[in-house]
């Protein structure tokens, strides 16, 4: 047998009115392993019951209410070993079967509590996936777990926390249920990703969502390569544990410690310092820094290229004996070196064929991200050496970190001063009157910033800042106000630079181009801003702008241009096109290229060649 097929399904209601529905997924699917959730099979009733014809009879050990709410169909010809250790949780099922060297592990995780608090429950859960764990076994686990891969939550966070430490992968991409629900006499259908399928070997691992029967539930079927070689490496890396994080942890310690530490009378440099810290210290007490080592599989593995590398490796030992005991002749190292050198080929060639095979794989990928990886790989436009080790600097290689920085400032700094002179001078002053912002509008603003955990030079994440705001907006809005009225704090006008490679040679700085991460907390006062310009804007002055407005982009301002064309066209008052070629880098419009080609003047229209302005 090369494959291992496994189906997980939550039938819902019970296995004793879905029997029939059970031996039809059997006889069309025909699984080596059919694991169930939800299947309550009554202890009053005999287990003869329920069996299948060929096929073994695996419950969970928990006994909810008289029944067993998780049950496995195992293939009688397999030889398998039920681990299951997990006795007397009425939160959790767990049904674990090691199969050769696959362990497939069965999760049926209740939607309701029957006892205990949600918290303590799914610390449980969280130890217990890290207890059945075996590093040298292809791991398969799958099931209901009632989380929803959809929806960002504090108990998401945690459980990939978990997952990235085990080096799992989550292989379901589609939505797994679905319900028509009645909301205010209205129905409507909600769907969501709460059936789970993780796996530490995702190239011997294949799933895919089939149909529901006669539950809410679709099926997802797990094809498992038996003779993939299990070859694992581990490599250390820093990340940080979000087992204890959640948005109403956060909020209840950040208030503590505004409680702390705001006094009246406070100016804003004052305040910033305030809620820089104590941001900085929430997030680190809730969500701290943690070094884990990851198993990792080698990019390139296949069974030919192990099996030819280990017996290259046993004729090098050989040859390396009879040379050590003076028996190794001419003729037989002559042999010798042939036949190593054959290998060496044959090595190549299963390289090649696996690389192929990769490529295959990523370009049918599901993942949208995968796929366009690997295009960008095949025009070389992606690199996963990220930054070049060495740079040109004054005509010569350097790897000195510090002199590399000061060259990106030099260039950054000068680009910058370029901008400006083309721009001309700009001067400002500052009005008596400040913009006020109540409450509300904070709200609004903080509920509609995304949940990113990028950082700037504060190493504040947007999300920390976010989930702590409903115990302090009454704070937040005064600093906001105050900001409005005696200026920005000077921590805000300075950013974590990025240099992002844009084009040709890595060992160039002129082919980077800059990234700047500003403080999470000014992009709070930005937002406030933006908010307040778009409400004193009327539709009528502010219809031509399409940058940093709601519902308006790049691609409305093209189709705007399209439909002013061919309107032209149509009238006969269009005699002229335009091209544009794109800057050499796109924060900065150093050399503009473009060609053009006019027949007439726009009549009263349009006037693209007055409109061009620098960036």
């Amino acid at each position: 047998m090369n494959n291992l097929r496994v189906i997980f399904w939550n039938c819902c209601g019970g296995l004793a009115s879905k029997l029939d529905t059970v031996r039809l997924i059997i006889s069309k699917e025909n699984p080596d392993c059919l694991i169930l959730s939800e299947a309550d099979i009554n202890s009053t009733k005999s287990p003869d019951w329920y069996k299948m014809k060929n096929y073994d009879l695996v419950l969970s050990k928990t006994i909810v209410h008289g029944k067993s709410r998780l049950a496995a169909y195992v293939r009688s010809t397999l030889k398998y070993h039920n681990t299951t250790n997990l006795v007397s949780k009425d939160h959790l099922e767990i049904i674990s079967l090691d199969i050769e060297k696959i362990r497939i592990v069965g999760i049926y995780r209740p939607f309701k509590l029957i006892t205990g608090n949600l918290e303590s429950n799914f610390i449980d859960f969280l130890e217990q996936l890290e207890r059945l764990h075996d590093q040298n076994r292809i791991m398969v686990l799958g099931g209901d777990f009632n989380i929803n891969l959809n929806v960002r939550d504090a108990l998401l966070n945690r459980l990939e926390s978990l997952t990235e430490e085990l080096s799992y992968s989550e292989l379901v991409k589609h939505n797994t249920w679905q319900r028509i629900i009645n909301v205010n006499g209205k129905k409507s259908i909600r769907t969501s990703r709460i059936d789970h399928l993780h796996t530490n070997q995702v190239d011997c691992v294949s799933c895919k969502v089939g149909d529901r029967w006669t539950s809410d539930h679709n099926t997802i079927s797990v094809k498992i390569n038996i003779n993939t070689k299990l070859e694992v490496t581990r490599c250390k890396t820093i990340t940080r544990d979000w087992r204890q994080y959640s948005a109403k942890s956060a909020s209840f310690v950040m208030k503590k410690k505004q409680d702390r530490d705001l006094v009246e009378n406070m100016g804003v440099e004052s305040i910033d310092r305030v809620f820089r810290e104590s941001y900085l210290e929430t997030q680190n007490e809730l969500c701290p820094l943690r070094v884990v080592r990851l198993a990792r599989q080698p990019d390139l593995c296949s069974n030919e290229i192990e099996r030819h590398k280990k017996r290259r490796k046993r004729k090098l030992h050989e040859m390396k004996k009879l040379k050590r005991e003076n028996k190794l002749t001419p003729d037989l190292e002559e042999i010798f070196l042939g036949i190593i050198e054959g290998l060496n080929k044959d090595i190549k060639r299963n390289i090649k064929v696996e690389r192929k095979r990769q490529i295959s794989r990523r370009l049918t990928s599901s993942n949208p991200k995968t796929f366009w990886h690997q295009i960008k790989m095949l025009e070389g436009k992606f690199k996963c050496d990220g930054l070049a080790q060495d740079f040109l600097v004054d005509g010569r290689k350097t790897k000195d970190s510090e002199e590399i920085a000061n060259s990106f400032l030099d260039f950054f700094k000068g680009k910058v001063e370029d901008l400006s002179q083309r721009q001309g001078p700009y001067s400002w002053s500052r009005s008596e009157e400040h913009l006020i912002f109540t409450e509300e509008e904070v709200k609004r603003v903080m509920t509609s910033v995304k949940r990113k955990m990028c950082t700037g030079p504060d190493d504040v994440m947007m999300l920390v800042i976010r989930d702590s705001q409903q115990s302090i907006i009454r704070e937040l809005t005064s600093f906001m106000n105050l900001v409005s009225k005696e200026g920005m704090p000077q921590s805000w006008k300075i950013a974590k630079i990025y240099p992002l490679h844009k084009k040709d040679s890595k060992d160039q700085v002129s082919n980077y181009r800059p990234i700047a991460n500003l403080q999470s907390i000014s992009k709070v006062y930005e937002k406030l801003i933006l908010q307040k310009i778009d409400s004193l804007l009327p539709d009528e002055e502010g219809r031509h702008q399409h940058g940093f407005r709601k519902n308006k982009s790049t691609t409305t301002a093209l189709l705007e241009l399209q439909d002013a064309i061919a309107t032209g066209m149509d009238s006969n008052k269009h005699r002229y096109v335009r091209s544009f070629r794109s800057f050499k880098t796109a924060s900065f419009s150093s050399d503009k290229k473009h060609t053009s080609c006019t027949h007439e003047p726009l009549d009263g229209f349009l006037n693209i060649t007055q409109t061009i302005c620098p960036v």
